[in-house]
This record gives structure tokens, sequence and C-alpha cells, in this order.
């Protein structure tokens, strides 16, 4: 120990003789090293986390699959056929038509993020309230009982945590929404929602638009090749008896709901990363350039170290411990630049990508001025 204490005290001396060299090396190290942790920081919050709800590999998102790609959003009937199968344990349809609505009246009503969701949402999320329940099957037909179910955030935030806020009424857009259950804390959906509305759908709809989406959860054991078969089916028989409602080429696809949530931002990351690994090279072969170059111009204090009677393990470790040293010293630098980093890029990338909400299990916020923020320090994988 007395060794390396001596070791890093030197390294430190011949560091801080020789600033230039020591700024150049560390500012290389720190912005290639910076730059690949913000950019990771990203890519592992979109890309590799596991969606945050109960055995995600079973949620897939069901819709519309044409030769040139996918459409995400169905129409009600389409639904109402889709749901008929053997594959999935729950089939949750749901939209955005309350989205902009505000909580409470008067002159100043607070905007709230609502979904309108069908009864099988919270099954399909694994998620139950721990207060009180969600809407039932009856609850969810047209003209049914205007009921809610609330985040914990928003029961806490927005509500005073009320503990006998089940079964009272809040105002939405002016009119009263009895509350049947509030959600346990943590719980996030995708998109973010502080209140889940039934949707209220008409089994016997006849409106072809498409303006809803599908989620799913497969039955244990049920593979997801099994599913697109299965559905795949469903929907040839929606063909048969809708055959002008069906695009020609139109099929039903099947997708494993991260992959299906990235799908549109996946290449573009990977390239993103690939880059910036590349900076990471360039900064590392700079860096071993300047060591060879500084190795060079040593070759004297070398010669006298060997006629004092070191050895070449001991001048070894002696460069080795600089070079540690200089790594060290880098990768700290680099460490608060990529938490500094992110916030920045968080500024600059659209905030419309999905799964920043929700990287393990940490909240990325969005203020009223359109970035993304996120709420703990530091921001790293």
């Amino acid at each position: 120990m007395g060794t390396l204490a001596f070791d890093i005290r030197y390294a430190l001396r011949v560091l801080a003789r020789n600033p230039g060299f020591a700024a150049i090396a560390i500012v290389a190290l720190a912005l290639g090293i910076g730059v690949n942790t913000a950019i990771f920081t990203v890519v592992n919050a979109v890309l590799l986390q596991p969606l945050p709800y109960p055995e995600p590999d079973r949620v897939v998102e069901v819709a519309r699959q044409f030769p040139d790609g996918r459409g995400n959003s169905i129409s009600i009937p389409k639904y109402m056929v889709w749901k008929d199968n053997h594959v999935f344990q729950s089939m949750t349809l749901y939209g955005f038509a309350a989205a902009g609505m505000n909580l409470g009246a008067g002159d100043r009503p607070e905007p709230v993020k609502t979904l309108q969701v069908s009864s099988g949402f919270f099954q399909v999320f694994g998620v139950s309230p721990q207060k009180g329940r969600a809407f039932t099957a009856s609850e969810d037909l047209p003209n049914g009982p205007a009921v809610a179910v609330l985040t914990h955030e928003m029961w806490q935030s927005r509500l005073g945590g009320d503990p006998r806020i089940i079964g009272r009424p809040v105002l939405l857009n002016g009119q009263p929404y009895t509350v049947l259950g509030v959600l346990p804390k943590g719980f996030h959906s995708e998109p973010e929602s502080e209140v889940f509305l039934p949707l209220q759908a008409d089994p016997r709809s006849t409106n072809q638009g498409h303006y809803l989406n599908v989620a799913a959860r497969l039955r244990p054991g049920v593979t997801l090749s099994a599913a697109r078969a299965e559905m795949k089916i469903a929907g040839e028989r929606f063909r048969k008896d809708n055959p002008k409602w069906m695009d020609k080429g139109e099929s039903v696809a099947v997708t494993p709901m991260r992959e299906a949530a990235v799908s549109d931002i996946k290449t573009a990351l990977l390239v993103l990363l690939g880059a910036v690994g590349f900076v990471l090279l360039i900064a590392c072969a700079n860096v071993a350039n300047l060591l060879l170059a500084r190795a060079a111009a040593r070759q004297r204090e070398m010669a006298v170290r060997a006629a004092v009677g070191a050895g070449r393990w001991r001048v070894v470790r002696q460069l080795l411990t600089e070079s540690v040293l200089l790594a060290a010293i880098g990768g700290a630098l680099g460490y608060a630049l990529g938490s500094w980093g992110v916030r920045a890029l968080l500024l600059l990338i659209p905030a419309n990508i999905p799964r920043l909400m929700d990287a393990d299990g940490v909240r990325w916020r969005r203020r009223s001025t359109g970035a993304w923020l996120r709420s703990a320090w530091p921001p790293l994988c």
C-alpha cells in the first residue's frame, strides 16, 4: 500500500508538471464518456428496460397489419370481433376522446390527463385499485354511469389524499363523476393518465372509424406465434362479414407492447448510440496517442530510473498508475457531464418519444415548458 500511495503521489506530480497534456487527455475522456452516458441513459430507458407491469412479456398490442407496416388504431366493430378468441386472458380498447378535460368548475379549472378505457384495461396491465374497485363490464356500456378511477398521484396531489374519496364525486368539465377506485402508487399508463373513465363503446356499433387502440394480455402458456395465428383467423372472419371494411392486404398484427411502443424510434436511437460509441473510440485513440508521445518524451527519465535500480515491472507499474489516474479523473468528470448532459439532451429531443416515463421505476417529468426532466439525481442507468 505504501508503494501504491507513492506511485499515486508521483503520478499526480507528473500530471501537474504537464497541465496541457493532462487537461487534453482528461477532457477527451470526459467528453467521450459523458456523451455515451447521456445517450445510453435514454436508450436504456426507451429500448432496454422492461415495461413496468407484472409479466410484461405477456402484454401485447393488437393492431391492423399491412404489407408496408402497421396501423395502430382500430374501429369498435373490429374490436368486437377480435375479442372473441382463445389466446388472450384479457383485452382492452382505449382512446383519447376525453384527453382534454378539466378538473373542477368555475373560473380556474385545472387541466387533467384522462384516458377512456374498456373494462379489461386494468387486468391487461396487471393492476388492481388499492382503494375501492375498477368499473365493471356493465358500467362500460353505452349510457352507463359517470364513474372514474384515479391514479394515486392524482388522489394525493389534486384531491388532498381524502381517505373518504371512494363514492364521492369529482367534477370533470363541470360534470360529476363518482370515484370508484384509486390505483396503487407508482402505476403509470402509457400514455400517462391521471383519471381513467369507462369507454362505454356500443357492442353493436357500425362506426368503422379507426380511432382507438387495443392491448391484450396473453393467456399463460400461449405463445406469440399462436396468438398471431388465432388473430389472423379473427381478421379473416371480420373480412368475410364486412368485406368493404377490410383493405386489400390488411390483416391483424400482434406485437409485444414494448416493441410496438418503440418501433418508430428504435432505429434512430441505435444509430445515435453507435455514433457516440465511435466518439468514445476516437477519444480513447487520441488519449493513447498522447500517452505514446508522452512516453517517447520520457525515455531519458525511464533510463535514469533503470540505472538506479528500478526493474521493468516497477516502471510499468508507475506508468499504469498514471494511466489509471487519468482514466479515473476522466471517468468522474464524464459521469458528472453525463448527469447534466442527459437533461440537456431531453430539452432537444421530441416530447413524444415513448417510454421516457418508466425507466427503473423512476419518472421523467414534463414541465409546462414542454421539456422532459427526470425526477432523480443522477440520471444514470
